[in-house]
């Protein structure tokens, strides 16, 4: 199964799922093999809506800062592969617009801080994901250059870095 961006625009961003054959779409947690479009909302909060091939619903729910959606380990899988495929089209969804960003803040793993032994990344100014190491963030991002390193005011060191 792969997904494709077709549109990112302030509101949302569109993506096409296409499997290679049967066998494909029935060994996915979180998709059973009906999907064609996947369509997901900017803001705080967020709506993903799953369309068969006839652009008919099959699925929809909501989550984001302010959303107490009770989801299944289904859904949450599918809520969990749709973001990170935003992530790794540098679309930061939990902003409106259709900037693609550059930047990365990297937050090493620090005792008291964090998800034991997780970076704490942000793409752009918002929070994006914890990765146990540098070879997660590289395969979730890209390459990246560190630019600047600091300590903020609370004790975190910070990297800055930008994405090649």
């Amino acid at each position: 199964m792969e997904l494709k961006l077709v549109k990112n625009t302030e509101e949302l961003a569109l993506m096409e799922v296409v499997f290679e054959d049967a066998i494909d779409r029935m060994s996915h947690q979180g998709f059973s093999g009906h999907e064609k479009y996947i369509k997901m909302t900017k803001g705080a909060n967020h709506q993903i809506t799953v369309y068969d091939k006839d652009s008919k619903v099959l699925n929809s729910f909501g989550f984001g800062s302010s959303g107490y959606t009770i989801v299944s380990a289904d859904t949450g899988c599918l809520r969990d592969k749709v973001t990170a495929f935003l992530l790794r089209e540098r679309i930061q969804m939990k902003k409106r617009g259709t900037e693609i960003e550059r930047e990365l803040k990297i937050m090493p793993p620090t005792p008291g801080f964090g998800i034991k032994g997780q970076f704490c990344i942000h793409l752009g100014d918002n929070f994006a994901a914890f990765l146990p190491s540098e070879e997660a963030i590289r395969e979730m991002f890209g390459e990246y250059q560190i630019y600047k390193k600091e300590k903020a005011v609370t004790g975190v060191m910070v990297h800055y870095a930008t994405l090649l």
